[in-house]
């Protein structure tokens, strides 16, 4: 038996050790996750609101959450109905404006529309789709 002290110090090696596998694991999906951003602000551009619906389903948990300055929504239906009024009071195109970065099922995605620039936070289930995203307008 190892006493304590000795224990202790071998705790951060293998909080390191746990850490490189899960990024290990995470960046296996990484192509995925970078297709299914692009899903995502294509939904974000489609007018049609069935096929938005759709492409959000592909790559969304049923319960969604969305947040950003202007609305709070839970599930796909609530979330396609929130961009259908975007669309409705200022039409532009929103797109990925970068490479997603990613850490354990959490990522960052940049964008840009007709109105600036921002970055989506963006947290994933344990099968990797989309459960949560807060959107952040890059007010600089």
């Amino acid at each position: 038996e190892l006493p304590a002290d000795t224990a202790k110090a071998h705790v951060g090696g293998w909080r390191y050790q746990l850490a490189l596998l899960a990024n290990a694991v995470a960046d296996e999906g990484a192509v995925e996750l970078q297709r299914a951003m692009d899903r995502w602000f294509e939904a974000w551009n489609q007018a049609d609101a069935t096929v938005r619906a759709s492409l959000l389903g592909a790559v969304c948990t049923l319960d969604v959450r969305y947040a950003d300055r202007w609305a709070c929504t839970e599930g796909v239906d609530d979330l396609v109905a929130h961009i259908q009024v975007l669309q409705q009071h200022g039409p532009q195109e929103l797109k990925r404006d970068g490479p997603v970065r990613h850490c354990q099922g959490v990522a960052l995605v940049p964008w840009s529309s007709g109105q600036g620039l921002g970055d989506s936070v963006v947290e994933l289930d344990a099968d990797g789709r989309i459960a949560r995203v807060v959107a952040l307008r890059d007010t600089r």
